[in-house]
């Protein structure tokens, strides 16, 4: 238990003991140890808000670090998937005129059979 609390026990025992006279006494000692009770709770809330904050923004910064790590790699695979797309590009261009010069030379047999059978 909080040590200032205990002393508020003590002083509340002390009301109800101690006669009318020491009443005023006892209630400033109380007013001044409920002053550094609140004193202390506030100093204690305000470490914790402060680790909270701290901790968050480790966080955040550890998520910031994560979603650049993913930009850069989805960055990469987008340029590799670029350069793959340019290539395949390429590759169906050349396969196309394959097949243009297969059918030329296709269509270039059969102009020489007809042309070479009799007639």
């Amino acid at each position: 238990m909080n040590p200032n609390v205990e002393i508020l026990i003590e002083i509340l025992d002390d009301l109800r003991k101690e006669p009318e006279s020491a009443r005023p006494r006892l209630e400033a000692k109380a007013s001044i140890h409920s002053a550094i009770a609140v004193t202390e709770s506030l100093l204690g809330l305000t470490v914790a808000v402060n680790d909270l904050a701290n901790r968050t923004i480790g966080r955040l910064n550890e998520l910031t670090r994560a979603i650049d790590a993913a930009t850069a790699q989805a960055r990469q695979s987008s340029d590799e998937s670029s350069n793959l797309s340019k290539k395949l590009n390429t590759l169906t261009v050349w396969i196309a005129l394959a097949a243009i010069a297969s059918a030329a030379g296709t269509i270039a047999q059969a102009m020489i059979a007809l042309s070479s059978h009799p007639k």
